[in-house]
């Protein structure tokens, strides 16, 4: 997996190639992208999947969380609407993306992201009036 700065918005996947049990092939995933605006000269770090046909999916990283005694990474591929959650570790310069096995657990993950996201979008729409 290769990082690297890019312009807004466009997640690594585990040598499987699914993130949460979602066919990324036919779109199906882990949950919607809401609204994410970014100021024109923020960069936003981008990861490169290798998929399970050695092909790369570009994918901007969203958000990197700490829960409770583990870190948890949104990422979002680009071109997507729907993006994916994995958990998050550093191992000296690599990055380790897993899966999160229990459906139960991976809802509420998602649950936490999203409702940051949606909080985020908020606080710019107050900004902005």
């Amino acid at each position: 997996m290769t990082e690297e700065k890019k312009g807004c918005c466009g997640e690594e996947k585990e040598e499987n190639g699914s993130c949460c049990g979602g066919n990324h092939e036919q779109g199906t995933c882990c949950g919607e992208h809401g609204h994410h605006d970014h100021d024109q000269d923020e960069e936003i770090p981008v990861l490169h999947l290798e998929l399970d046909d050695g092909t790369e999916m570009p994918c901007y990283v969203l958000e990197i969380m700490d829960i409770e005694d583990a870190s948890y990474i949104a990422l979002l591929p680009e071109g997507e609407e729907t993006f994916m959650i994995y958990e998050y570790q550093e191992e000296g310069e690599d990055v380790k993306l897993s899966n999160i096995e229990s459906d139960d657990e991976y809802l509420r993950i998602a649950t936490i992201f999203e409702a940051h996201f949606d909080e985020g979008a908020e606080e710019e729409a107050e900004e902005e009036e």
